[in-house]
């Protein structure tokens, strides 16, 4: 029995007073992106630690202790031979200052372990006669700039270890995994179906990744295939960089210090943290429960306040999905199934990655997380604007779970001039007719329904869109639409209603429940729907083909504005 096996230790300890200055002769000052890049799932973290990258004099200062060890080599890594003769063994460092406080990586290169290893002596670093005092010196060099100086504190050790069984697996190795993340020799079944239900979310195939407090561990069992092994060892590394992440963050909490508003964020909505990897997310979110992140802070999750270029008197009662209020949420719905198709395509194309299913109160929706400014969150309505699953309910819902900033509807309209109106024209809702409501008099028809106006600053985003809008690309007007309840297709009586308001561009029958519900609570709305038919008894003529044309031009086009308006941090 057999193991090729990967071993890391993140040691953290807090800089204190009298650590060494930044422009230290023993240090190359770097950028920590590489850093945020081994997060993975496109970690949103705008200040990333800094990088220390030792010079000579720090490894001249080094000098006296690597021959004490016995260690080879005038520069990292180092090599020294293990207990077994003949057996040589390599270790790395990586040093990184997350403000107030300071990480050095110690990692071994892949090396082989036998049956019958004592895994637990094999993660503990204080153990290890060798790596534990070079740890330590490389630890107080980088703290005090000193080579005679030693430690005033100890430092926090988190081990990471990654295992797999090349020949046969071990007997019951989810439960000796369990032991080895956790430091018990002994765990009892009831701690073995804790630790593996709380990992069981971001768990992808047969092999095993477990996050606990104490640090990482993960298990290729045999016979798996090779990129099954290496994508587990991928998970491993990247929840390697969390751990030292979370760690960081925990000892500045602890130290009662100030974070920054992104690293504050990343605890508050692991969500729009980790918006590419849904299993990043989850191990990202695990790390920050196990490590008490959001409790540390001292601030609730925060429910989505208005920004203040939006509308400042948006409700801010608690809803399911909170949101940092550095990003604006934007709730876009859609109704008949080719909508939804249409904008599911567009905003996975625009962000490169599929949705999260959420739910509130029972009902769905989909999460697609952050977009530029903006977090991006979808919810399907019901036809017609009333009724248990029409817009003004369904919205209302809508902004009871999300809290939104703003809310888009996208999708198909009808238009009243065939000629003027092709399919595929998009239709903006400068303003929303509602016309159920009507006095019918001998002679003519008096609307008595709501004439109401979009949000002026939507409106804003789409005279900006539409200054780089291809000309190839359906045309964009924005005017007066109708809504009511009724599915028209029938010439006399469309025309009966343009004469009502004549001004009209077309009509839908759902906006007047997105204005209802979002009007009520306040929060900006705007219609965005193209022309898939002219309501003219021609509607089933290739209907579902001009559907989708439609549904097709108005997602595209809704998806652009956002990218416009997205401001500088859309990449």
């Amino acid at each position: 029995m057999t193991f090729l096996v990967h071993l890391l230790w993140k040691v953290l300890v807090p800089l204190g007073e009298g650590a060494a200055p930044t422009n230290s002769k023993l240090f190359n000052l770097g950028g920590g992106k590489s850093f945020i890049r081994r997060l993975g799932g496109d970690f949103r973290l705008e200040h990333p630690p800094v990088l220390l990258s030792p010079t000579d004099l720090f490894h001249l200062a080094l000098r006296p202790t690597r021959l004490e060890l016995g260690l080879d080599g005038s520069r990292f890594p180092y090599q020294f031979e293990s207990a077994e003769p003949n057996e040589q063994f390599s270790v790395n460092f990586a040093i990184h200052r997350h403000d107030d406080s300071l990480c050095v990586t110690v990692r071994l290169a892949p090396f082989f372990v036998a049956k019958g290893a004592d895994w637990a002596l094999l993660q503990d670093l204080r153990q290890h006669s060798i790596l534990w005092p070079l740890a330590r010196k490389v630890l107080a060099l980088a703290l005090t700039g000193d080579s005679s100086a030693g430690l005033s504190r100890e430092p926090q050790v988190l081990p990471a270890l990654h295992i797999q069984a090349r020949e046969q697996d071990w007997p019951d190795w989810k439960s000796q995994l369990v032991s080895v993340v956790t430091r018990h020799a002994d765990v009892g079944e009831n701690v073995v179906n804790a630790v593996l239900e709380k990992n069981q979310t971001h768990q992808v195939d047969r092999t095993l990744l477990l996050v606990d407090k104490q640090g990482v561990a993960a298990y290729v069992p045999s016979q798996t295939l090779d990129a099954a092994a290496a994508a587990n060892l991928g998970r491993f590394d990247h929840s390697a960089e969390m751990l030292q992440l979370a760690g960081a963050l925990r000892i500045q909490l602890r130290q009662r210090l100030t974070i920054t508003s992104d690293a504050s964020a990343a605890i508050l909505d692991p969500s729009a943290a980790v918006p590419a990897s849904v299993s990043g997310r989850r191990i990202w979110s695990l790390l920050v429960q196990e490590f008490s992140l959001v409790e540390l802070l001292g601030t609730p999750k925060p429910t989505v306040q208005p920004d203040n270029q939006m509308s400042s008197q948006a409700n801010s009662t608690p809803g399911a999905h909170s949101t940092p209020a550095t990003l604006l949420r934007v709730l876009l719905v859609t109704v008949t199934t080719v909508e939804t198709r249409a904008l599911l395509t567009a905003v996975t194309t625009a962000t490169g990655r599929e949705p999260i299913l959420r739910k509130f109160d029972g009902f769905s929706y989909q999460d697609f997380g952050r977009f530029g400014d903006y977090e991006l969150v979808h919810f399907i309505s019901g036809m017609g604007s009333g009724g248990i699953d029409g817009s003004q309910e369904s919205v209302r819902r809508g902004i009871q779970a999300v809290r939104p900033s703003a809310i888009l509807m996208v999708g198909i309209a009808f238009g009243v001039n065939r000629k003027k109106q092709p399919v595929g024209t998009i239709l903006v809702s400068k303003q929303i007719q509602t016309y159920e409501l009507q006095r019918i008099n001998r002679d003519s028809i008096t609307p008595r329904g709501d004439k109401v106006t979009a949000a002026p600053k939507l409106l804003n985003w789409v005279y900006n869109a539409e200054i780089d809008w291809p000309e190839t690309s359906p045309k964009i007007k924005s005017g007066l639409l109708l809504s009511g309840e009724k599915l028209i297709d029938n010439r006399d009586y469309r025309n009966q209603l343009t004469k009502i308001a004549p001004e009209a561009l077309g009509g839908e029958m759902e906006g007047a429940g997105l204005y209802a519900a979002a009007q009520n609570e306040k929060i900006d709305w705007l219609l965005v729907k193209a022309v898939c038919d002219w309501a003219d008894g021609n509607k089933s003529k290739g209907k579902d083909q001009l559907q989708l044309q439609a549904a097709k031009a108005a997602a595209e086009f809704c998806i652009h504005m956002l990218r416009v308006n997205a401001g500088r941090r859309q990449q």
